[in-house]
């Protein structure tokens, strides 16, 4: 299981590691143990049971590709994505771009493009563009409304 994806699904349904525990049918420590191991080892893997997993899944109401899948890999250098502070870190990021927070997807379009956001979140970058566009710089926004308007245009007609 990937340990950040877990953590990160813990922190946007605010879950405790209690509750992760309860959820997958194991203690406190052992849920304890997976995000010790993965700040000392960096390693985002975990082994669990696959019962477990299967309880967990079962108990979040997700998929179990899901909490196998790899943390999105936005970037080494996190710099451009926070660099005003408006999140706090990379994980507060990524839940406001699970939410579509407008602020966030803006940032991405500008710092990825619309293609790279589109990448990494999917068509809601199209589909939400009307509602955080007028985020985006001036000078960012006219190129990636063209962009967006040639993306709905080719899906329509496919």
């Amino acid at each position: 299981m990937n340990i950040q994806t877990l953590k990160l699904l813990a922190k946007v349904r605010n879950l405790s590691q209690s509750d992760l525990a309860l959820a997958a049918g194991v203690s406190r420590q052992a849920v304890s143990l997976w995000f010790r191991q993965f700040e000392e080892t960096k390693n985002p893997r975990v082994n669990i049971f696959s019962k477990n997993l299967e309880k967990l899944c079962d108990s979040l109401n997700v998929s179990a590709a899901a909490l196998l899948e790899d943390f999105p890999d936005l970037a080494a250098d996190t710099t451009d994505l926070l660099w005003d502070f408006l999140y706090p870190d990379i994980e507060s990021f990524v839940c406001a771009l699970i939410k579509s927070e407008p602020a966030a997807l803006a940032r991405l379009v500008q710092v990825y493009g619309v293609f790279g956001a589109r990448k990494i979140v999917g068509n809601s970058i199209v589909k939400n563009f009307e509602n955080f566009k007028f985020k985006i710089h001036p000078s960012q926004r006219k190129k990636a409304e063209i962009i967006c308007n040639l993306i709905r245009k080719n899906q329509a007609i496919a």
